[in-house]
């Protein structure tokens, strides 16, 4: 992992371990928070991000289920910066500067994340553990 001289905000290390799986994600929420409060099309993502709009599709809709981004209007595939607290909201701000500042450190960690088999069995560790079972 980073040591601690280097550790980036708890808040941005929770948001990146727990919502966001990729360079490319990062990337495109990032867009849309800059551009706040615009709403972009799957086009539109591709275009500014040179990838293609069908990915691009499949990144966003994850962004908003993952309550990072909203639909603007609900079911026009237009997305926007728009998380679901206010917390969320802090999180993707300090991740944004964070970024800016220390763009390998959150790499690094986006990259030191532990592969989907073991998030799988830590996540069902953590529901377990919520419900009362753990």
């Amino acid at each position: 992992m980073i040591d601690e001289q280097h550790r980036l905000p708890e808040i941005v290390e929770r948001l990146v371990l727990d919502r966001i799986d990729s360079i490319a994600q990062l990337e495109v929420l990032l867009a849309l928070h800059r551009s706040a409060p615009s709403a972009w099309s799957a086009a539109d993502v591709g275009r500014e991000l040179r990838i293609d709009p069908v990915w691009a599709a499949e990144q966003l809709a994850v962004l908003r289920d993952r309550e990072l981004l909203g639909e603007a209007p609900p079911g026009a595939h237009r997305y926007c910066f728009d998380p679901a607290t206010d917390a969320l909201a802090k999180a993707v701000d300090a991740l944004a500067a964070c970024y800016a500042d220390r763009r390998v450190t959150v790499v690094a960690l986006l990259y030191s994340r532990p592969g989907p088999p073991i998030r799988a069995l830590a996540e069902a560790f953590r529901i377990r553990r919520e419900d009362g079972d753990g």
